[in-house]
C-alpha cells in the first residue's frame, strides 16, 4: 500500500495544496471586490437615502391628499344628509390620521430649503382654516339634529357656536353648515392648500432628481469596474468549480456509487482521495474475506467441511414434494473413539465425509448432523431414481472395505426415506431416522428403506 501511495503522490495534486490555492484566490477576490465596491458604496448609500426620502415624501403627500379629500367628503356628506355614519367616518379619519394641520407638519422632516418650507407653511395655514370651517359646520349640524351625545370626548366638544348662529332655527343651522362647506371661502383655502402642496412636491422632486442624476454619472464608471471584477470573479469560480468537480466531487460520486453496489472504489481524484480509495479497497478485501470465512464457518462443519446441522434444518423445511433423504450413522463409533483416541475418531469422520462426497456426487446436499451422524438429501427425485439409490449404496459399501488401511475398520448403517407429498416430506427425516433405527437393530452395516 505504501508503494501505491508514493506513486500516486508523484503524479497528483494534494488537497492541502488545493485548499491553500483556494484561500489565496478567495483573498484576491475579496481584495478586488473591496477596492471596486468601496467607491460605489458611498454613492449607493446616498442615492438609496435620497430615493427613500423621495418615496416616503411622495407617500406622505399622497396619503395627505387622500386624507384631505376624505375629510372634505365626509364633512359635506354629513352636512347634506345628517347621517351619523359620515360623522363617525370623519371622527375616525381625524383620530387615526390626525387633522390636516398636524398631517402637514409631518412633512417638515423631508424639507431643508426656504422655498419648500414656505410652501408648507402656506399649506399649513390653509389646512388649519379648512379644519376650523369643517369643525364649525359639523357642530352646527350636530346641534340642529340634537346629536350632542355622539360627540362627547371628541374634538367637537371644544367648538362653540357663535351667538349670532346659536338662536337661529335648526334648518337655518343646517343650511349655514352647507354654505360654509361649499362656499367660496372653503374652496379658496382648499385651492391654496392643494396648490402649495403640489408646488412643494414638484420642487422637492426636482432637487432629488438633480442629486440622483449627478450620482448616476459618478456611479457608471464604478459599475464598469465592478463588471470587470464580476467577470474575473466568474472565471475564478468556474475554475474552482472545475477543479473541485474533477478532483473531489466526481470521485466522491463514484465512491458513493461503488459503495452502494458493494464494490471496490476507483482510485482517482486528488492525492488524499486516491490514498483513501487504496486503503478502503484493502479493508474491503479484508472484510469480504472475513465475511466469506464467517459465512462458511456458520454453515459448515469445521472437521469434515460438510454442511452443518443448521443448514440441514433449513433444507428440511424447504424440500420439494419429491425428495429423498439418507440418514447415515457410523456403527460402534464410540468404541473406536475409546480404543484408538479422538484423533483417530476424527480421521474416521473425515473418511466417511470423503466417501459420501465420492458416492453421492449427484446429490443436492451432504450434511453432518450429529457426532457420527450424516445426511444425504436429494431435493427432486422420482421413485424410479430413488430405486437407483441402491446402486449408489452398493458402491458405497464396496468402497467402504479398505477405503483407508491406516484406519481401524468401521461400518455404516443407513436409513432411506422418500417423500411424494407434502405430508411425507415434512416427516422425511423422521422416517429416514426410523429406517436407520431398524438397520441398527438388525446389526448395522446395512441400509433400510422406509416403507
Amino acid at each position: 500500500m505504501r508503494v501505491k501511495a508514493e506513486r500516486i503522490r508523484k503524479y497528483n495534486m494534494k488537497l492541502r495544496s488545493f485548499n491553500i490555492t483556494m484561500v489565496i484566490l478567495g483573498c484576491m477576490i475579496s481584495f478586488v471586490l473591496l477596492v471596486t465596491s468601496s467607491g460605489a458604496t458611498a454613492y449607493l448609500n446616498a442615492d438609496h437615502e435620497n430615493m427613500n426620502q423621495y418615496m416616503l415624501f411622495q407617500k406622505t403627500i399622497t396619503e395627505f391628499e387622500v386624507h384631505s379629500d376624505a375629510l372634505t367628503r365626509e364633512a359635506r356628506s354629513f352636512a347634506v344628509t345628517s347621517e351619523l355614519n359620515y360623522l363617525n367616518n370623519y371622527i375616525d379619519n381625524t383620530s387615526n390620521a390626525m387633522n390636516r394641520g398636524a398631517a402637514i407638519k409631518s412633512l417638515y422632516r423631508y424639507l431643508d430649503n426656504d422655498e419648500t418650507l414656505k410652501y408648507i407653511k402656506d399649506a399649513s395655514d390653509a389646512a388649519e382654516k379648512l379644519d376650523k370651517i369643517e369643525s364649525y359646520a359639523i357642530v352646527l349640524v350636530i346641534n340642529a339634529n340634537k346629536l350632542e351625545s355622539y360627540i362627547s370626548n371628541t374634538e367637537f366638544e371644544s367648538v362653540k357656536i357663535n351667538i349670532s348662529d346659536k338662536y337661529i332655527s335648526d334648518d337655518e343651522k343646517t343650511e349655514l353648515a352647507k354654505d360654509l362647506l361649499f362656499g367660496d371661502e372653503y374652496v379658496k383655502y382648499e385651492k391654496i392648500l392643494n396648490q402649495n402642496i403640489s408646488e412643494c412636491f414638484n420642487t422637492t422632486s426636482s432637487e432629488l432628481q438633480e442629486i440622483q442624476s449627478k450620482n448616476e454619472s459618478d456611479m457608471l464608471l464604478l459599475f464598469r469596474y465592478q463588471q470587470i471584477t464580476n467577470i474575473l470573479l466568474l472565471l475564478i469560480i468556474v475554475i474552482v468549480v472545475l477543479i473541485t468537480s474533477y478532483y473531489i466531487i466526481y470521485p466522491v460520486e463514484r465512491f458513493v456509487g461503488s459503495i452502494k453496489r458493494h464494490e471496490k472504489i476507483p482510485v482517482e481524484g486528488a492525492l488524499e482521495m486516491q490514498i483513501l480509495a487504496v486503503n478502503y479497497n484493502n479493508m474491503f478485501d479484508e472484510n469480504v474475506n472475513k465475511q466469506n470465512e464467517l459465512s462458511y464457518e456458520a454453515e459448515h462443519d469445521p472437521l469434515t467441511g460438510l454442511s452443518n446441522r443448521g443448514v440441514f434444518d433449513k433444507i428440511n423445511k424447504s424440500l420439494n414434494t419429491n425428495a429423498a433423504m439418507l440418514v447415515i450413522d457410523a456403527d460402534n463409533f464410540k468404541i473406536i473413539n475409546d480404543t484408538y483416541g479422538h484423533e483417530t475418531g476424527d480421521r474416521v469422520l473425515k473418511s466417511i465425509a470423503a466417501l459420501l462426497k465420492k458416492t453421492f456426487s449427484d446429490c443436492d446436499y451432504i450434511c453432518r448432523i450429529g457426532g457420527d451422524e450424516f445426511a444425504v438429501v436429494f431435493n427432486n427425485v422420482s421413485e424410479k431414481q430413488c430405486d437407483a439409490l441402491k446402486e449408489h449404496l452398493k458402491h458405497l459399501y464396496k468402497d467402504l472395505k479398505g477405503f483407508d488401511n491406516t484406519l481401524p475398520a468401521f461400518s455404516l448403517s443407513i436409513g432411506i426415506a422418500y417423500g411424494n407429498n407434502k405430508d411425507n416430506v415434512s416427516e422425511l427425516y423422521t422416517n429416514a431416522d426410523s429406517a436407520l433405527y431398524r438397520a441398527k437393530k438388525h446389526g448395522g452395516s446395512s441400509y433400510v428403506f422406509y416403507n
